[in-house]
């Protein structure tokens, strides 16, 4: 829709420097939440996004408010800065979940938040080829993203995550209800996020593939 014939554009994808982001064990994990005050119990579901319409945060915020009716241990973190805060904080307000979702504002490593996630969400409404689904892959976590652009090209729907319609935020809270309560799928959607990111997304596979595409 730009203009350019498909027959014309090849990709490289993005790469993800893998031996910078790594799983957290349980014990890392909870005392990352622990630091950022949340209950080492909680499930901790995080999306890193600035904080603009096309981003679909209305919707995280939404599907937050029904995970948490569904799993009382339920947090939430948005890491981003953008000009839709002060609307995305009344509507958390306005759904009583205020209390459940950390603005953790801008933050030029995001490590340490992703330390503590348990899910990683991408909801836009519009994507490229998001690098904070290779940064939640590389940690480890199962990816709940929007049916949308580059979304599709790297999540493998029900293998390392799951694929959701954008705009849907009952979808959104299904899907992680579902990873919440089942663990086996968790934990099998990590392993293979994690496998799956280092085999097609390292620094090192782009590098090749770029020099490749060159000579």
């Amino acid at each position: 829709d730009q203009g350019a014939p498909p027959d014309r554009i090849d990709v490289v994808h993005n790469g993800v420097d893998v031996m910078r982001y790594r799983p957290s064990t349980p014990a890392e994990r909870a005392k990352q939440k622990i630091k950022l005050g949340i209950d080492p119990a909680a499930v901790v579901t995080g999306v890193v996004a600035n904080l603009k319409p096309v981003k679909g945060l209305g919707d995280f915020i939404r599907a937050a408010a029904l995970v948490s009716r569904a799993h009382e241990k339920s947090y939430f973190i948005i890491v981003g800065e953008g000009p839709q805060e002060d609307e995305l904080r009344r509507l958390a307000a306005e759904l009583r979940v205020a209390d459940k979702i950390l603005f953790a504002g801008r933050r030029d490593d995001a490590r340490p938040f992703l330390e503590a996630f348990d899910i990683g969400v991408l909801c836009a409404l519009a994507e490229g080829f998001s690098n904070s689904v290779l940064e939640y892959m590389a940690t480890g976590l199962p990816v709940v993203a929007t049916r949308v652009g580059g979304n599709l090209e790297q999540v493998r729907d029900g293998e390392t995550g799951f694929l959701v319609p954008p705009g849907d935020s009952e979808s959104l809270a299904n899907a992680v209800i579902r990873l919440i309560r089942e663990d086996d799928i968790k934990a099998r959607m990590s392993r293979h996020a994690l496998e799956y990111c280092r085999k097609q997304f390292s620094m090192e596979t782009m590098i090749q593939r770029m020099e490749e595409y060159y000579l």
